[in-house]
């Protein structure tokens, strides 16, 4: 391990998610730079770095870190291996680019427990209430095992709804991956100790930006809905009433860009009351796996074969049929459609749909079972 991952291990253990004079200092002088700073700082010097805080809020955070600093025991390296832990920060290969999508709010490092390479897979945050009716739990658990083909269930491992979440990629026989407010070395609840052990028998993974043993206390909880959000191409709340942690989940994945799905439920019923609000201020309903599908859209559920490929531009203008793309656009990714029902989607005759479709299909890009029609996974639009 490098000086700079030692480095960041030591500032995931002196400060807390969302510290903007910890960043400042790591971002100004890098992560085993900005600990010597801290180690060396006299509160009688000019000496402050500039960060957004003013400086008497600066030097009073300083000093909190150097009083952690000298009173921190020192890290056993060994039990990283022991294990299968791994720390990663932004220059790392494996650092999921999606938590840079939060700003200055992006985590300084975090700590993987389990398969790293679950965080570079198309993935679906999936929340809801831990106080889940045994609808919403059953419908969770059979959403996540249809969906976990696909895409990587992230959720938080808490009673309810998330649990049935990664429940579901499991039965699947997928993986999935628990984003914890305590340490990765750390289940919680306790009751699931069983489904974070699975969870990693499986090849998922358990993500943290605490340090090992640290407490799952509330703020944990808060902050990283924030992570939950970010690495979900899309956020779907399946049962929440008004006044649920998934909400903020919700409103991360609003603030960062990500669609976000909500379930809806009876109007007198207390536990849909969070998602009928969602709703009703701009999330998209959600029905079933192909309206999630959607949400997500195809060009996350096929990332990997398009990298570096521009979407917005064929690569060539003479080959391309505007008509047969928006043919193929309409076409449903996981169930068989009807030629009537694709070209109602896709605003065209029936005639000008089976054309395209045979066109399709000549391509590789569509496939027909009994006459319905649906994508060819792996494939593309503008080709």
């Amino acid at each position: 391990m490098d000086n700079e991952h030692r480095a960041a291990i030591t500032w995931s253990r002196i400060t807390e998610a969302g510290d903007q004079v910890a960043r400042a200092l790591v971002n100004t002088l890098g992560y085993a730079s900005a600990v010597e700073y801290v180690r060396e700082w006299d509160p009688r010097s000019a000496n402050l770095v500039q960060t957004n805080e003013n400086d008497g809020r600066s030097a009073t955070m300083i000093q909190r870190y150097q009083q952690r600093l000298f009173a921190l025991p020192e890290f056993d390296e060994t039990v990283l291996g022991k294990l299968g832990i791994t720390v990663l920060i932004p220059d790392d290969n494996a650092w999921p680019a999606a938590f840079d999508d939060l700003g200055e709010d992006a985590p300084l490092a975090v700590w993987i427990r389990g398969d790293v390479s679950n965080l570079a897979q198309p993935m679906l945050a999936m929340v809801g209430s831990r106080d889940a009716s045994p609808y919403g739990e059953r419908l969770a658990r059979d959403l996540a095992y249809e969906l976990s083909s696909d895409l990587r269930i992230v959720s938080g491992g808490a009673f309810g709804i998330d649990a049935q979440a990664h429940r579901g990629a499991l039965l699947a026989d997928s993986t999935s991956v628990i984003v914890s407010a305590g340490g990765v070395d750390r289940p919680y609840p306790r009751a699931h100790t069983g489904l974070f052990t699975d969870t990693l028998a499986a090849g998922g993974a358990i993500v943290s930006e605490a340090p090992l043993a640290a407490a799952p206390q509330r703020h944990r909880f808060l902050s990283r809905n924030r992570l939950i959000a970010a690495l979900g191409g899309a956020t779907v709340v399946v049962e929440a009433p008004f006044r649920s942690g998934a909400l903020s989940t919700a409103r991360h994945a609003f603030a960062i860009g990500r669609p976000v799905g909500a379930i809806p439920g009876a109007v007198n019923q207390a536990s849909s009351a969070g998602c009928n609000e969602l709703i009703r201020n701009g999330a998209t309903l959600v029905r079933h796996t192909q309206d999630i599908r959607e949400l997500v859209s195809w060009q996350q559920l096929t990332m990997e074969d398009l990298a570096g490929e521009d979407f917005f531009n064929p690569a060539s203008d003479a080959d391309y049929d505007a008509v047969k793309e928006r043919v193929w656009e309409a076409l449903p990714i996981a169930r068989f459609a009807g030629v009537a029902s694709i070209a109602q989607t896709a605003g065209l005759t029936l005639n000008e749909t089976q054309i395209r479709l045979g066109k399709l299909l000549v391509d590789g890009r569509a496939e027909q079972r009994d006459g319905r029609w649906r994508r060819v996974r792996g494939t593309n639009g503008n080709t």
